[in-house]
C-alpha cells in the first residue's frame, strides 16, 4: 500500500496530470467488499480507502495510515461538499509510487450526499470495479445475521507469513495498537460461534423483495456507470479463486501483479439448512423457480 497524506491545496481532481487510476469499489452489502478492499490496499502501489460516505457513522472510515478517522475538519469538509473532499483528501497528488487510488462505495452510500452521484456519474475516468455475489440468499442471510449481532467483518490479524514481510512490520511501527491487537486475535484466535444460537427464520415475501431489490440495483448502478471503464468480480470467485480474481482487478488498475493481504475470515461458512430454521419450507416455495439455484450451497 502507498502510504501518503493528502496534498495541501490539491485542486487537479484526479486528472490525467495526477499520474495515477482512481477507482471505486462499487457493489452491495455483504458481498466481500472488505476483502477486496483490504487485498488492494496491501498492494504497494495501491490506496484503496474504506467507507468514505458510510452516512450512518461519525466518523470517515479512510482505513489508511496517515488519516485520522476522527477528524472534524475532514468530516465538515465531506458533509459540506463531497466533490471537494474528494479532490483535496483522496484524488489528490500522490507519490510517483502510487499508480491506483480508490475506495468503497455502497449502493446505500450515496444517497447521504447531495451531488456525490452526480459528480461520479459525470467523472467517466474514474474506473468502477463492481463487486456482485451470485447467491442472493447467502447475501441476505449474511446481512441478517451481521445486523442481529453487529459484527460486520471478523479480522484474525497478521497471518504467521505476513511476518517476515517488511510493510507488515513498517505498518505494525505506524499502528503499534492495531499490531497488537491483531497479534493476540492470531494467538488467540476467537472461537467459533455456535451455528445453532443463530438459525433464521425468513418468510418468503422477504426473500422475494431482497432478490428483486438486489438484482434490481446492480442493474440500476451498472446503467449508471456505462460510461465509465468497468470490471466485474463476484463475492464466490473472490473466495475460490482469489488470486485469479485479483490478478485480474490489477490489470484493470493498471498495477503491475503483486502478492496480495488478506486476514479476513468468513463469518457465516456453515451450510444454508444450518443457517436457516425454515429451510426445507423455502427450498420447497422456490422449487421450480430461478431462485432454487441459491439452495444449492
Amino acid at each position: 500500500m502507498t502510504d501518503s497524506g493528502p496534498g495541501a491545496g490539491a485542486d487537479s481532481g484526479g486528472s490525467p496530470t495526477a499520474g495515477y487510476v482512481r477507482f471505486v469499489v462499487l457493489g452491495g452489502a455483504r458481498t466481500g467488499s472488505y476483502m477486496l478492499v483490504q487485498a488492494l490496499d496491501s498492494h504497494p502501489n495501491v490506496t484503496c480507502f474504506g467507507e468514505l460516505f458510510h452516512w450512518q457513522q461519525d466518523h470517515i472510515d479512510y482505513n489508511v495510515a496517515g488519516y485520522d478517522d476522527n477528524s472534524t475538519e475532514d468530516k465538515a469538509l465531506r458533509d459540506a461538499d463531497a466533490g471537494r473532499f474528494l479532490r483535496e483528501r483522496i484524488f489528490c497528488p500522490r507519490p510517483p509510487e502510487a499508480r491506483a487510488v480508490g475506495f468503497k462505495l455502497l449502493y446505500s452510500h450515496v444517497w447521504g450526499f447531495a451531488g456525490l452521484l452526480d459528480r461520479l456519474i459525470e467523472d467517466t475516468e474514474i474506473r468502477v470495479v463492481h463487486l456482485q455475489r451470485r447467491n442472493l440468499l447467502r447475501m441476505l442471510v449474511s446481512t441478517r445475521l451481521a445486523q442481529a449481532s453487529g459484527v460486520w467483518r471478523v479480522d484474525r490479524g497478521f497471518a504467521p507469513v505476513q511476518l517476515l514481510e517488511q510493510r507488515t512490520w513498517l505498518r505494525a511501527l505506524r499502528r503499534p495498537g492495531r499490531a497488537l491487537t491483531a497479534l493476540r486475535k492470531l494467538l488467540r484466535p476467537p472461537p467459533a460461534p455456535d451455528p445453532a444460537t443463530k438459525a433464521l427464520t425468513l418468510s418468503l415475501d422477504e426473500c422475494r423483495a431482497y432478490f428483486f431489490k438486489a438484482r434490481h440495483e446492480v442493474t440500476h448502478f451498472t446503467r449508471l456507470f456505462e460510461a465509465h471503464p468497468a470490471i466485474s468480480v463476484c463475492y464466490e470467485d473472490l473466495v475460490k479463486e482469489r488470486n485469479a480474481s485479483l490478478r485480474g482487478v490489477q490489470s484493470f488498475l493498471e498495477v503491475p501483479p503483486a502478492r496480495t493481504t488478506v486476514t479476513l475470515a468468513r463469518q457465516n461458512p456453515e451450510p444454508l439448512s444450518t443457517l436457516i430454521a425454515n429451510y426445507e419450507e423455502l427450498r420447497a416455495a422456490f422449487r421450480d423457480t430461478p431462485h432454487t439455484v441459491f439452495f444449492d450451497g
